[in-house]
């Protein structure tokens, strides 16, 4: 007499092959989070060159500063290069999501977190040595990313 149900040896064989899926499928899963990670983070950093070149074609100057929880001076300064709490102040910058896997920084030159010489802009990943992207804007506008990053939308 056969009872209804399954046998162990079939319990494992199914577990063992769901386990074999998921060893292919998760780490293809994590890049593309990370992958999605990096693009918003690239918007992002768009979004902040943008204010750093209407900054400057207003000849106001623009300091070395993170980004990530910055919020806005009282009133905007007058005279003075210009952290990220003067350009919220003056209206360049909104208040923008930085999320919590990259740290942004406004450049003037290289110095601060990623910023290089040409760059006025740069988000870096942070908490990852997997996947270590780095992206920078020049006054241009173009993006470029450090090697291994995926590529930078302009």
């Amino acid at each position: 007499m056969r009872k209804n149900g399954f046998t162990l040896v079939e319990v494992l064989v199914v577990v063992m092959i769901v386990g074999i899926i998921t060893a292919f499928a998760l780490p293809q899963y994590q890049k593309t989070v990370e992958v999605s990670a990096a693009k918003d983070a690239q918007t992002t950093l768009h979004t902040i060159a943008s204010a750093v070149r209407m900054a400057s074609m207003d000849r106001r100057t623009v300091a070395n500063s993170t980004v990530n929880g910055a919020t806005a001076s009282s009133s905007c300064p007058a005279t003075g290069a210009l952290a990220v709490s003067g350009l919220l102040a003056c209206g360049y910058l909104t208040p923008v999501s930085t999320g919590s896997r990259y740290t942004f920084y406004t450049c003037s030159g290289s110095g601060t977190g990623c910023c290089t010489a040409t760059s006025i802009a740069c988000a870096q990943r942070t908490g990852s040595t997997e996947y270590p992207y780095k992206y920078y804007i020049d006054a241009n506008g173009v993006c470029t990313g450090s090697t291994g990053s995926p590529d930078c939308v302009n």
